[in-house]
């Protein structure tokens, strides 16, 4: 979906250069931004607040750039016994992370309403998650007063990338944009803590670090205003 939207901002470069139009006030230096996600079947169109946007305009074609990051999610199931269904447990998960985004965005001018950009970004996250459950020793077969805990903490990753990306003017001082980036991307997933109540003995182990280099695109369309 990405590359469609990068060549309808291309399709629309003709355009905005006939026009002559900035699509934004100079004299505006900051901008504030959410992402679009564009979902398909049943899912409705929504703004995904947790990913925020702020950038300051030092000159007219450099900017620095801060980004937050964050989502928090939250999930409860009833467990049946395989042979009896009024037998129940229950599983309850919660998981959670946040990430920071610094960086930096040269813009090119000259094609009127699109400004496509290219920067580089350090971004810095963290996490972690939490299940329980009662009836059940793992949280997917039905036990008898069975109860269990996991947890995973410490957990942390860190990227840099370069940037490319573009912002096209709908209406004066509004635009939507798309970003890919690329770079390396380190990921520790942290210590998990597996506990229940038949060895009542806590085990922990830690999980794996994976280190990528590739191409990153953040999910959806994003949605800003200049002032």
């Amino acid at each position: 979906m990405k590359i469609k939207f990068f060549l309808g901002l291309i399709s629309l470069m003709s355009t905005s250069i006939i026009l002559g139009q900035t699509g934004y006030s100079t004299d505006k230096e900051q901008t504030a931004e959410v992402v679009l996600n564009l979902q398909v079947g049943s899912s409705p169109i929504s703004f995904d607040a947790p990913g925020l946007r702020y950038r300051f305009f030092l000159h007219p074609d450099l900017a620095i750039r801060a980004s937050l990051l964050a989502s928090l999610y939250n999930n409860s199931e009833v467990i049946y016994d395989a042979g009896d269904r009024t037998l129940t447990g229950t599983k309850d998960q919660n998981n959670w992370s946040m990430g920071i985004g610094l960086g930096i965005e040269k813009h090119i001018g000259g094609v009127g309403k699109l400004q496509p950009y290219y920067g580089g970004q350090f971004v810095f996250g963290t996490g972690g998650a939490s299940a329980s459950g009662t009836n059940t020793l793992n949280g997917f077969v039905y036990v008898k007063d069975g109860q269990y805990e996991n947890s995973i903490s410490g957990a942390y990753s860190f990227a840099v990338n370069l940037l490319f990306g573009a912002d096209y003017y709908i209406v004066e001082n509004v635009y939507i944009g798309a970003e890919i980036g690329f770079g390396i991307n380190h990921q520790f997933n942290g210590y998990q803590q597996q506990w229940d109540n038949v060895s009542d003995k806590t085990v922990e182990t830690k999980l794996m670090t994976v280190t990528n280099l590739g191409i990153s695109s953040n999910n959806g369309i994003r949605m800003g205003i200049r002032f």
